[in-house]
């Protein structure tokens, strides 16, 4: 198998070596994996009839929220918290506002409770 192939014959040729290496070629029969149609197919249908997959639970999350940025209501909202990130971040001054106000809110609440 060439190191760039990864069509499902190679895949399941390399899972059933690594099966028969570790010894348990005869005990799987479940598999979790990325969502890739190639090693789908190779886990499940045709070649080594594994009938339980588990998708990658990562990857499907990843693959919803980067449709989640570009939904046109949660697009504004983004770039309007990158104008304020950029601001603090330009900023000196207002980069130590935010903490400034922490403070002294805690000074507040530790006089309120007799801290």
């Amino acid at each position: 198998m060439a190191a760039d192939q990864h069509t499902d014959e190679d895949i399941a040729a390399m899972l059933t070596e690594r099966f028969t290496f570790w010894g348990i070629s005869n005990k799987v029969f479940a598999a979790v994996s990325n969502n890739g149609l190639n090693t789908v197919k190779a886990e499940l249908r045709d070649i080594l009839k594994i009938r339980v997959f588990f998708g990658c639970f990562a990857r499907t999350v990843n693959l919803a929220v980067e449709k989640g940025y570009k939904c046109a209501q949660v697009s504004p909202l983004l770039s309007q918290a990158r104008h304020v990130v950029e601001h603090f971040t330009r900023s000196s001054k207002a980069e130590y506002l935010p903490r400034t106000v922490r403070q002294m809110q805690a000074r507040h609440w530790r006089k309120c409770w007799n801290w």
